[in-house]
């Protein structure tokens, strides 16, 4: 009867649920490794290959620069866990580092950066985001309330500024923001054309009544090369794929951690469950 209890007993266990399995990543290991604290991956999407329900990808020091992306859903009593190693900060990031930056003149260095996020892209040096070139300048104290340029008057497809300067169309193909009419919206259109004697830009999007220019709205103005000419102002050059910025003041450019946003997300949860994340940033 004891024999007929062992043998009952050990078939139980041995349908129950897999055992639990720790796995870890760093940025200094290798795919090629076995997932071991000692052998780490080097990537998030190699290690999520190997998970299952009740395993802990533990994250070690350093970025990474990629999606997380796990393969398989975890379950209620069994979830698939991704923790920050004890002690550690791991940080996924959506952006990637330009570097190799070739003097220009005038102040301005370029890096090749084959990739671009349209109206996303943003550049970052030491973590903080940088203003693309414009005009007026913004305050780099200010990123988030900039200066803009006040109006003289408009009509549906024009607006003057008597600040505004430059040769005949030399802010043609420059976008134009405006909170224009009585500045309910702000709309965003294409410079056709500008007129130096009368300081008058033209644009491709007429607007109706409401939010028709006049004294007092305000603008930027952006999208161009002549726009960069404060330091740390960046502008992407889409002919050569590259990102052209004035040096920031101080120090060897190829010497500062400029980033630039490649990843609108950095993890990706879609038709998962059971996922839990712990002490990532």
């Amino acid at each position: 009867m004891k024999r007929a209890l062992l043998l009952m007993t050990a078939i139980t266990l041995s349908a129950g649920p897999l055992l639990a399995e720790s796995n870890y990543v760093s940025p200094t290991g290798s795919d090629d490794g076995d997932g071991s604290l000692e052998k780490p991956f080097a990537t998030l999407k190699r290690a999520a290959t190997v998970l299952k329900p009740g395993d802990t990808c533990y994250l070690r020091e350093g970025v990474y620069r990629e999606v997380l992306r796990p393969t398989a859903s975890g379950t209620k009593d069994q979830p698939i866990t991704f923790a920050a190693y004890r002690g550690e900060k791991p940080v996924i990031s959506g952006a990637d580092r330009l570097t190799g930056w070739q003097a220009e003149g005038k102040g301005i260095y370029s890096a090749a950066m084959p990739w671009t996020l349209k109206d996303g892209d943003q550049v970052f040096l030491n973590g903080e985001m940088l203003s693309e070139a414009r005009w007026p300048n913004a305050d780099k104290d200010l990123l988030f309330k900039p200066i803009r340029a006040t109006a003289s008057g408009g009509s549906p497809t024009r607006l003057s500024c008597p600040k505004l300067e430059g040769e005949k169309d030399a802010w043609k193909g420059a976008k134009l923001w405006c909170a224009g009419g009585a500045a309910w919206i702000c709309w965003t259109t294409n410079v056709t054309a500008y007129d130096p004697k009368s300081h008058t830009l033209t644009f491709d999007k007429k607007q109706d009544k409401w939010y028709t220019p006049r004294k007092g709205n305000k603008f930027v103005l952006r999208g161009l090369r002549r726009c960069l000419d404060a330091p740390g102002e960046w502008f992407y050059d889409t002919a050569k794929k590259r990102m052209l910025m004035v040096a920031p003041a101080g120090g060897d450019i190829n010497k500062l951690d400029i980033e630039a946003k490649r990843r609108q997300e950095v993890m990706d949860l879609r038709g998962l469950s059971y996922i839990t994340l712990k002490g990532i940033h």
